[in-house]
């Protein structure tokens, strides 16, 4: 097998499959794509003019419609706790770069425009009747952009493949030799990346992690996380500190893997039942909790 690797969406991305080194080198391409469409950063992307339409129209391609929809959809069955319209929240507390919490006045003059429920999606176009309004994908974008990749190395007659967008694990078909595919599910605070607390098999699906560990800072002997409760202004004190999600579709499993730690423990895992999905999450006192089926080989 071969393996390509690539930087996209502010992480290391490798596509490990059984084909030529042509049609890996495609698929990695696709990223930098999709990179171009779907970037918050990236002037004259979907995300941007939308971000800079003022509240006007802005005409999207078919991809940025798609995870629109999706999006819009886990916000209404979360009762608005995903939120796609968090970029002015996310842009106060700034984890990367911060080692100190936002002033309150701050994160209260944020929460004002975060509120996406007027937001019009039409079949190629999207409307934002509020001109402060301005979104962020992160939390689902990824999770679209492996599963089309994936497309692609099945359409080009690829049946054996691994994609390891960051958290976003997308299995293509079985290992050459046709057994399952071995995925680590991450230690939270593990000092590697391949500290694992279980272990799952997969044929043919996704694996999508979401964990309170991945951006962060320490003050005052509290963690400050990237995932950001939409209802508080805070980081989600929702007791769950990580999520890993299994299905069919990473975009999904990507919006359920957020949404299980900003819903918490009981509420998450009966939204991750109602899309067919199984999930595991971590509470903070270090049990686990998972879906009744769910299959996991092993406790590391």
């Amino acid at each position: 097998m071969l393996t390509v690797q690539g930087k996209y969406f502010d992480t290391v991305n490798s596509i490990t499959a059984e084909c030529s080194e042509k049609v890996l080198d495609a698929a990695m391409k696709l990223c930098e794509r999709y990179e171009h469409i779907l970037s918050k950063t990236i002037s004259g992307s979907d995300v941007w003019n939308i971000n800079h339409s003022r509240g006007g129209g802005v005409q999207l391609r078919s991809e940025t419609r798609d995870i629109l929809a999706c999006a819009l959809d886990f916000y209404d069955k979360t009762d608005g706790a995903f939120n796609i319209g968090m970029k002015p929240l996310i842009d106060v507390w700034d984890i990367k770069h911060r080692d100190t919490p936002p002033a309150e006045e701050e994160i209260k003059a944020a929460l004002q425009n975060i509120d996406i429920s007027s937001i019009q999606l039409g079949n190629n176009y999207v409307l934002l009747p509020d001109k402060n309004i301005s979104i962020d994908l992160g939390g689902i974008a990824k999770g679209y952009i492996a599963d089309r990749v994936a497309d692609y190395l099945r359409c080009n007659g690829v049946d054996s493949a691994l994609l390891n967008f960051g958290g976003n694990i997308v299995c293509v078909g079985s290992k050459p030799d046709g057994t399952p595919w071995n995925i680590g599910l991450q230690s939270p605070f593990g000092q590697t990346q391949t500290d694992f607390f279980a272990i799952t098999e997969i044929a043919d699906g996704t694996v999508v992690t979401s964990g309170i560990y991945e951006r962060c800072f320490m003050y005052e002997g509290k963690i400050y996380h990237h995932i950001i409760d939409p209802r508080t202004g805070q980081p989600s004190d929702s007791g769950i500190i990580s999520a890993s999600v299994i299905g069919k579709n990473s975009m999904i499993a990507d919006a359920l893997a957020t949404s299980i730690i900003l819903l918490g423990r009981e509420k998450g895992l009966k939204l991750a039942e109602d899309f067919g999905y199984y999930a595991v999450c971590v509470s903070e006192n270090g049990s686990v909790h998972k879906s009744e089926k769910i299959q996991i080989n092993a406790i590391v």
